[in-house]
């Protein structure tokens, strides 16, 4: 199942990569692609990303928080990071 805080991978005439959403009703997602786009897109389109963090994993989320100006969150990623490739 698919919930708000999951990172999908979807597929559209527009756009084909990961996304986070950040809100659903029902079968409609609202999701926010890296670039910092928000876009709807049908639930049945998407697929729910495993939810282990690899090293490319975080540099994506590294760039978007860097993107965003969200340093707090670039600092718990940057931490957890080094974490994991102890």
């Amino acid at each position: 199942m698919i919930e708000v805080g999951d990172w999908i991978y979807m597929s559209t005439q527009g756009y084909q990569g990961n996304a986070f959403v950040v809100h659903r009703e029902q079968d409609v997602l609202l999701v926010q692609i890296p670039s910092g786009t928000l876009s709807r897109i049908s639930i049945h389109s998407v697929t729910k990303l495993d939810e282990r963090l690899r090293d490319k994993d975080f540099q994506v989320l590294i760039d978007l928080a860097l993107d965003l100006g969200d340093k707090k969150w670039f600092d718990e990623l940057a931490e957890r990071r080094r974490e994991v490739m102890r």
